[in-house]
């Protein structure tokens, strides 16, 4: 398994966001998932792992990566699906506590100082 930085201009003009810096897992050559830092007041991650690919533990593994990559920040804020039971396990099990739930959407807050 391979966790890389992934340098694309293009994907930050298209999603029209600042300060992101793009995250991919490869098994082998295949990219299985990608995932996002975005550096704002939250310091918000974002994580997909392609649906062939899911049940795995390959988000777990993202998700871990991208928390040692921002490991000099105090806090960190996740949005998922309500219906995606792996991560909210994965995040609570890290010490994330619920912040939200808007139109189906929970967000978390995760104390990184506690890891």
């Amino acid at each position: 398994m391979k966790f890389e930085k992934y340098a694309n201009d293009n994907l930050n003009l298209i999603m029209d966001i600042k300060n992101r810096e793009n995250y991919i897992l490869r098994n082998d050559e295949v990219i299985v998932g990608y995932g996002s830092i975005i550096e704002n007041t939250n310091n918000e991650i974002e994580i997909f792992i392609f649906p062939e690919y899911r049940g795995n533990g390959y988000g777990k593994q993202l998700f871990n990566n991208l928390i040692k990559a921002i490991n000099n920040r105090n806090i960190v804020k996740i949005k998922f699906d309500n219906i995606n039971i792996i991560a909210k396990r994965i995040v609570e099990k890290v010490g994330g506590k619920q912040e939200s739930l808007i139109d189906g959407v929970v967000s978390y807050i995760i104390p990184l100082n506690n890891n």
